[in-house]
């Protein structure tokens, strides 16, 4: 009888150990699934391709500014002034260690748009995209962008749980609220030649796949520092 036990007792231990082992196994290959999607880079013709840096968006939406008119600006021209103003600022973004590279918009014709996102963690580099809709909050001065979807490479992301996750790491301009990432952005700065000049902005949005500068009607200008 006690030998029958410890056969019995014997092949239940194989069996935990065969289970144990199977759960392992299946942790490891899930993990290394996880971490091939997520490293994964689908845009990377999009976020390694050849952007002309300039600052000419700032000077249309300058002008249009002064005339009180509102500017309609093409994802070309918004991805060029975006690099150009990456390039003058030798501090990227962090957040949580993470450090935010290149950031590619494409602008879609239900008014939407998708950002990809150039992010570098650990030494290892990443993929982001975020499919959001923007609008702009008048009486807050702010940019929302309302989350629709998030990818880390081709790893889907729920946004709800992706948003709470990044609440703390952002940067002291951003807010979340749910799926809504916010940014303070009632003024737009700009400086030609000795010239700098703020622009208030009174509403921001896209319609037929082009961005909708509206500013407001006070436009201050200051002249190598003097102003007005």
């Amino acid at each position: 009888m006690d030998k029958a036990n410890s056969i019995i007792k014997k092949q239940s231990g194989r069996k935990f150990l065969t289970v144990l082992l199977s759960i392992l196994l299946c942790i490891v290959v899930f993990i290394g699934v996880l971490t091939g999607l997520m490293l994964s880079d689908p845009n990377a013709e999009k976020l390694n391709s050849e952007i002309t840096r300039s600052d000419e968006l700032g000077k249309k939406v300058l002008a249009a500014a002064a005339v009180g008119k509102e500017y309609s600006a093409t994802q070309d021209e918004v991805n060029s002034y975006m690099e150009y103003r990456r390039m003058l600022d030798s501090n990227s973004p962090t957040a949580k260690g993470a450090v935010i590279g290149r950031t590619v918009l494409s602008f879609q014709k239900d008014n939407s748009a998708d950002a990809y996102i150039a992010v570098q963690f650990k030494e290892k580099n990443f993929d982001v995209s975020v499919h959001f809709i923007p609008s702009f909050d008048t009486d807050k001065g702010q940019l929302v962008m309302n989350v629709q979807a998030i990818k880390i490479g081709r790893l889907p992301l729920n946004p709800s749980w992706a948003m709470a996750l990044l609440k703390d790491a952002l940067p002291k301009e951003f807010s979340v609220n749910g799926t809504e990432l916010r940014k303070k952005f009632s003024i737009i700065e700009f400086n030609y030649s000795g010239i700098s000049a703020n622009i208030n902005i009174s509403d921001l949005r896209i319609e037929n796949s082009l961005l909708k500068i509206k500013t407001k009607s006070s436009l201050n200008v200051s002249l190598f520092g003097i102003s007005p």
